[in-house]
């Protein structure tokens, strides 16, 4: 890989965080306002705010982070879908087994999961999802 090739990746990938970062605060925003001002249940709260923040973190990803311009939104949005969703059950694990088999703090084991699954999805949406040959 050239070195330009590597500063391009190194771009992308500070955009990805950014992306996520910013989309995660949003989740948050929107989980606590429909829950504690709205008066939703919290699950259709979390289900409204993940669903709200993961079209966004999709189109934010395809276009600014990715800049993909690719038609294939369909076929984009379904491989985008999948990796949260696999990113979801991966977290979810990892904190039943090293909190409730080890007895790690949550909050310690859900930031670890989170880096894991945040460099695995960052490469599994840059080489599959808006790859530049889709």
């Amino acid at each position: 890989m050239s070195n330009k090739k590597h500063i391009a990746t190194l771009k992308k990938f500070i955009r990805y965080f950014l992306v996520a970062l910013s989309f995660f605060l949003l989740y948050i925003f929107l989980l606590r306002l429909l829950t504690d001002i709205v008066w939703l249940n919290y699950l259709i709260s979390a289900i409204i705010s993940f669903t709200v923040a993961a079209i966004g973190w999709f189109l934010f990803q395809k276009y600014y982070t990715f800049r993909n311009k690719s038609n294939k939104h369909v076929k984009q949005l379904l491989l985008f879908s999948t990796f949260l969703i696999i990113w979801l059950f991966f977290d979810l694990l990892v904190l039943r087994i090293w909190v409730g088999y080890f007895w790690f703090y949550y909050l310690y084991v859900a930031i670890l999961s989170k880096g894991i699954t945040f460099l695995r999805n960052f490469s599994m949406n840059h080489f599959f999802t808006f790859h530049k040959n889709d």
